[in-house]
């Protein structure tokens, strides 16, 4: 569908106010109608661009992990060559900084709440929109062949991925949905993190 200069700038209005609105009230209690209040526009024009409520809030959960994609690609040339250790280092302290704040949390928490009703309808798109866009940044570095040589080909590049993400997330964002606040740590306990991480997936802890 063919959007006018107007249309963008009403259809980006609309994905702003829902966004503040979800994150300040919560999915449930935040109608299409209390939206259009304050945005402008008309429900016709949700209708039009989204569909549903649904749909206006997949596009924010796709919008939020293109700007993460997009920031990982500014933060890391992924053209050109990074030794195994120097690249999952700085994957892992963009992904820690940009998954563990206060509004990816709160994100997370309507995810969770939200993902599994209508059938799971929401949560499987959020899940696609993880492995098919940020996975996909691990996963394809994983299997250059310079990158591969160095890895047990008993283990596939999806199931590292998840692995290594889910130790650099993990011990956090649990913990933060579970109380709604950012991990309390300073900028040195994150790099202390993320380097434990990525010894832990290089080494192991079996002592040499």
């Amino acid at each position: 569908m063919a959007i006018s200069e107007k249309g963008k700038k009403r259809y980006e209005l609309i994905v702003k106010t829902a966004l503040e609105l979800f994150l300040k009230n919560g999915y449930e209690k935040t109608s299409l109608s209390d939206i259009v209040a304050i945005s402008g526009g008309s429900l016709a024009s949700i209708y039009t661009f989204f569909e549903s409520k649904e749909g206006l809030f997949q596009a924010i959960i796709e919008q939020e992990i293109d700007a993460l994609i997009k920031e990982v690609d500014e933060r890391i040339d992924l053209k050109i060559s990074h030794s195994l250790e120097e690249f999952l280092t700085k994957f892992a302290t963009i992904i820690f900084s940009i998954i563990c704040t206060k509004k990816n949390i709160s994100l997370g928490r309507i995810m969770m709440s939200e993902g599994p009703k209508n059938g799971g309808r929401l949560g499987r798109v959020f899940l696609d929109q993880i492995l098919n866009k940020i996975d996909l940044v691990l996963i394809n570095f994983f299997e250059r062949d310079e990158i591969k040589s160095q890895l047990n080909p008993k283990f596939p590049a999806k199931f590292i991925t998840k692995c290594f993400k889910q130790c650099v997330i993990g011990l956090c964002y649990y913990d933060s949905l579970m109380l709604n606040e950012e991990p309390k740590l300073s900028k040195k306990e994150r790099e202390e993190h993320v380097a434990l991480c990525v010894e832990l997936f290089l080494n192991g802890i079996i002592e040499k």
